[in-house]
C-alpha cells in the first residue's frame, strides 16, 4: 500500500541498497529532505529504521566510509586510502598476495595501478614459486619500486558526481573503451555530459584482467576478452539504474582492433572461441555501436599495461580523454582497412567444416524395452505407458497402482504387435504358412477349424524366434512351469504361439538355464582303476580262476512242477558255484548241492 504512495522512493530505495547501507544521490536539497521523510515511512512499515544519515551539504572536513571508499563530504570527492605497512625484505608469494589485496578498488580506479602486482604475482606463479620461499631479485626489484610510490594514491581527488549539471537536462553520452596487450586486457566506461557548452567527463567504471597463463591466447583474442569485460560493465551500469533519470542517451563502444570488429560486423560461422563471445557481446550492446579508433587516442591502453602511482597521478585517467572534449566530428574515427596479415587472423577463426560419412542405425522401439531383464517388468512397464493413452484412461481406473488382469493381457497384445510389426513388414517369405490378420495381430491358420478349442489354439499368433523380446518371454514361461522340459514347454506355447524355430531356442534356453543346471547335474564319477597283472597276463584259461556263489534258487522236487511246489510250500533251495577265468572269456557254473 505504502508503495503504491511512494512509488519513486521506493524504487531507489530498492536500488540503492547495499547490504544496510542506502547510498544515492539527488540534484538539490529539497529532494533529500522529501526521500529522506519518504524512506523513514516506507522503512518503518517493515520495522526497519533509517538513521546516521550523511549529505555533502555539511561543512565538515573528515571524510567518512561509504562502503569501503572514502568520501569528501566538503568537497564531493572520492579519494583513497591506501596504508600499506613496512614491505619486508624477504618478499614471498605469500606476501604478493597479502600487500596486493590490501588495495580496496571495488570501482576500479586504481585498476592501472592494481594490474602491477597481479602481473608480478602471475610471473611468481609461472616459475612455480612456492608460498614461503623468497622470489626471484628481479621480481622482488620490480615489485619494490612499484610500492616505494604508492602513498601517491592518497593523493588521489576524484570526483563523486559523474556531472556538474543534473543528467536529466545535460546531453548525456555512454562511451565504452576496450583494449589488450600481451600481458593483460580490459575495458573501461567513461560519462560525457554536455550542457550549455560546458562538457564534462567522469570515469564510470573500470576492470582490468591478466592473460590466462594455462591456454596461451593470442592478440586478437585477448583484444576479444577485453571487448567482452567493456560490454559486462556496460550491462552491469545500465542494471544498476543509475542512469534511470536520463530520457535520451547514445552509447558509443570503441575499440582499436580491426580484427574484433571484424569479428563483430560480420555475420559468420566462426569458431566456438569466437562465436560465443560475440554473441554475449551483442547481447550487452548494440552492433552497430562498435567502432575503431587509433590506439593512442584509447583510454583502456592504461589500465591493459598497468603503471606506476605516480604515472596515474599525472596522466588524465579519471576525466577521459582530451579528444573527448571536443565535438563528436572531431573525433578520432577511422575506417576498417584490413591488411593482409589481420585477414589471416580473422579466417583463422572461422569454423571448420569437417566431411564425415556417418552411417546410423534406425533404433526400434523394442530395444528401449530390453533395459529390463525380466519379461514380466517389460509388460508392467508397457502397461503403465498405455494408461496415458485417453481411451485406456477412460477404460480402467488407474488411480491404483497395481496394474489390471486388463491391462497386463493388453500390453502382451501390444508387445506382439511391436514384435511382428519390426520383423514381417512386407509378405511373409515361407509359402507353407497360410496367414490371418485378426485385431492387428497377424496368426497362422490350421486345419482345426472345426475342433471346437479356444481361438488361440485354432489360429496360433505367428511369432519370430530369433526376436530378443520372444527369447525372454519363453524364458519367464519357463520359470513360470516350474522349470519344464523341452517337450512340456513345447506343448504349452502351441497352444496359444506359433514359434518359428521354437524347438531349437526351448533346447537354448533350458541349456543355459542355471536352476536347471543345477538340478540336473550328473554327479561326479571316479575314473576306472587299471587292470590287474592277472587280468592282461599271457596265462592259461583258469589258471587264475575267480570263484564266486550264485543263489539260492528254487528247484522242484522230483515228480512235480514249480508252481505246484510254490503252491504247497515245499521249494527246495539250490545254489550255483560259478569259475570264471580271468584272463578269458571263459567259465563253469556247478551245482553247489552237488558235492
Amino acid at each position: 500500500k505504502e508503495k503504491n504512495t511512494f512509488e519513486a522512493t521506493a524504487k531507489r530505495l530498492r536500488d540503492s541498497f547495499y547490504v544496510d547501507n542506502c547510498v544515492t544521490s539527488f540534484d538539490t536539497p529539497e529532494e533529500v529532505k522529501s526521500f529522506e521523510k519518504e524512506a523513514k515511512v516506507l522503512m518503518m512499515k517493515g520495522k526497519f529504521e533509517l538513521r546516521a544519515w550523511m549529505t555533502n551539504s555539511t561543512q565538515e572536513e573528515d571524510p567518512v566510509s561509504v562502503l569501503g571508499v572514502q568520501w569528501n563530504r566538503y568537497a564531493d570527492d572520492l579519494c583513497c586510502n591506501v596504508n600499506i605497512k613496512s614491505v619486508p625484505e624477504r618478499i614471498t608469494k605469500r606476501d604478493l598476495l597479502s600487500i596486493t589485496q590490501q588495495i580496496f578498488d571495488p570501482i576500479g580506479f586504481l585498476s592501472p595501478v592494481t594490474l602491477v602486482p597481479k602481473l608480478i604475482t602471475q610471473k611468481a606463479w609461472m616459475i612455480k614459486t612456492g608460498w614461503d620461499e623468497e622470489i626471484p631479485t628481479e621480481l622482488k626489484r620490480e615489485y619494490k619500486d612499484w610500492i616505494s610510490s604508492i602513498d601517491c594514491i592518497n593523493k588521489c581527488k576524484i570526483p563523486r558526481r559523474l556531472s556538474e549539471r543534473p543528467l536529466s537536462v545535460c546531453k548525456v553520452t555512454i562511451h565504452v573503451f576496450s583494449d589488450a596487450s600481451k600481458d593483460a586486457y580490459a575495458g573501461c566506461i567513461f560519462l560525457r555530459t554536455e550542457h550549455e557548452g560546458n562538457t564534462t567527463i567522469r570515469l564510470v567504471m573500470a576492470k582490468s584482467r591478466v592473460a590466462p597463463i594455462k591456454r596461451q591466447m593470442t592478440l586478437p583474442r585477448l583484444e576479444l576478452m577485453g571487448a567482452l569485460i567493456a560490454s559486462r560493465l556496460y550491462k552491469e551500469l545500465m542494471n544498476s539504474g543509475a542512469l534511470s533519470t536520463i530520457n535520451n542517451y547514445r552509447t558509443y563502444c570503441w575499440t582499436d582492433s580491426s580484427v574484433v570488429l571484424a569479428w563483430l560486423k560480420r555475420e559468420e560461422a566462426w569458431g566456438a572461441f569466437v562465436i560465443n563471445r560475440v554473441k554475449e557481446i551483442c547481447t550487452n550492446t548494440r552492433r552497430e555501436s562498435w567502432n575503431h579508433l587509433p590506439g593512442i587516442y584509447n583510454p583502456a591502453d592504461l589500465p591493459s599495461r598497468g603503471c606506476k602511482p605516480k604515472t596515474l597521478l599525472e596522466n588524465n585517467w579519471w576525466t577521459g580523454p582530451e579528444w573527448l572534449y571536443l565535438e563528436e566530428e572531431n573525433w578520432p574515427k577511422s575506417e576498417i582497412n584490413t591488411i593482409k596479415s589481420e585477414e589471416d587472423m580473422i579466417a583463422s577463426e572461422l569454423r571448420r567444416s569437417v566431411a564425415v560419412n556417418m552411417e546410423t542405425n534406425a533404433v526400434n522401439f523394442s530395444d528401449k524395452l530390453l533395459y529390463f531383464s525380466k519379461y514380466k517388468k517389460i509388460v508392467r512397464l508397457v502397461a503403465r505407458l498405455l494408461r496415458m493413452r485417453p481411451k485406456i484412461r477412460k477404460k480402467y481406473k488407474v488411480d491404483s497402482i497395481h496394474i489390471r488382469n486388463e491391462e497386463y493381457q493388453n500390453a502382451e497384445e501390444t508387445i506382439i504387435k511391436i514384435v511382428q510389426k519390426e520383423t514381417y513388414t512386407g509378405k511373409i517369405k515361407d509359402k507353407k504358412l497360410l496367414t490371418i490378420e485378426m485385431d492387428g495381430i497377424i496368426r497362422v491358420k490350421t486345419r482345426l477349424a472345426y475342433s471346437g478349442e479356444s481361438s488361440n489354439f485354432i489360429y496360433p499368433i505367428l511369432l519370430p524366434g530369433k526376436h530378443e523380446l520372444i527369447k525372454r518371454m519363453i524364458q519367464q514361461k519357463h520359470k513360470d512351469m516350474q522349470h519344464a522340459g523341452t517337450q512340456t514347454m513345447l506343448a504349452e506355447l502351441r497352444n496359444t504361439y506359433w514359434i518359428i524355430g521354437v524347438r531349437r531356442l526351448l533346447k537354448k534356453i533350458v541349456a543355459e538355464c542355471r536352476v536347471c543346471k543345477r538340478y540336473k547335474a550328473k554327479h561326479y564319477e571316479a575314473p576306472l582303476p587299471p587292470l590287474p597283472a592277472d587280468r592282461i597276463g599271457n596265462t592259461a584259461p583258469f589258471e587264475v580262476t575267480g570263484i564266486d556263489l550264485a543263489g539260492p534258487y528254487g528247484k522242484p522236487t522230483q515228480g512235480s512242477k514249480l508252481e505246484r511246489v510254490r503252491r504247497r510250500n515245499k521249494l527246495l533251495q539250490y545254489t550255483m558255484e560259478v569259475f570264471s577265468s580271468s584272463s578269458s572269456l571263459v567259465g563253469r557254473v556247478v551245482g553247489a548241492n552237488d558235492k
